[in-house]
């Protein structure tokens, strides 16, 4: 695998390549860089600023970012195969114009004010991340896996949570009469917090 760790030399190579296959990016600086309709297959991205990259029409696939900041990236009509980010840093992305059929992970990553509308997410893994006042809607996110995440402020309308795991997750707020939960694990502090919300008073 090659590595990169100049800038320049890293931006240029994005550039000129319509394919990148098997790179390692590190500790470089591709703000604002386009990756728009480029594939790229197993590479790696580390410690990596992609603030604001475009990435309409690329596909990504069996690639992993790791303590990588993509605040503001956008992913219009982004293919997403495999895709795996950890520590990452993904405020504000709006996921909604991603391709069909996605399949990605997060791991301990910052998703604050994300949007993610109209998208099937069947077993999602979102773990350990912060998921602070983003938005999912009709979503299909069944057997997903939200275990340690906050989900403060954070609104789910007219989504299919059937047997997602969210039983270690904190703040969470989802309207049973707007969502499909059958088989969805939430903690008893969860179910308390969605019992006051609708105006039970919850006992001893």
């Amino acid at each position: 695998m090659r590595a990169l760790t100049d800038s320049g030399e890293a931006a240029a190579l994005i550039e000129r390549s319509i394919e990148l296959d098997e790179l390692h990016f590190a500790n470089v600086d591709l703000r604002r860089v386009s990756f728009a309709h480029r594939t790229l297959s197993r590479c790696t991205f580390s410690a990596v600023s992609l603030q604001e990259s475009l990435w309409a029409g690329a596909l990504i696939e069996d690639c992993s970012f790791v303590d990588c900041d993509l605040a503001g990236a956008r992913l219009a009509a982004t293919r997403l195969r495999d895709a795996t980010f950890r520590r990452a840093r993904l405020m504000g992305v709006d996921f909604s114009t991603i391709g069909e059929f996605p399949a990605f992970s997060l791991d301990e990553c910052d998703v604050q004010l994300a949007t993610f509308v109209g998208l099937t997410l069947r077993k999602l893994r979102c773990r350990s991340c912060r998921v602070t006042d983003a938005t999912f809607e009709r979503c299909d996110l069944a057997q997903s896996d939200f275990r340690e995440s906050d989900l403060r402020g954070t609104r789910f309308e007219r989504c299919d949570l059937t047997r997602a795991d969210l039983s270690t997750a904190t703040g969470v707020m989802i309207d049973p009469t707007q969502n499909k939960v059958k088989g969805a694990k939430i903690s008893r502090d969860s179910a308390a917090l969605v019992a006051a919300h609708f105006g039970f008073v919850v006992g001893s």
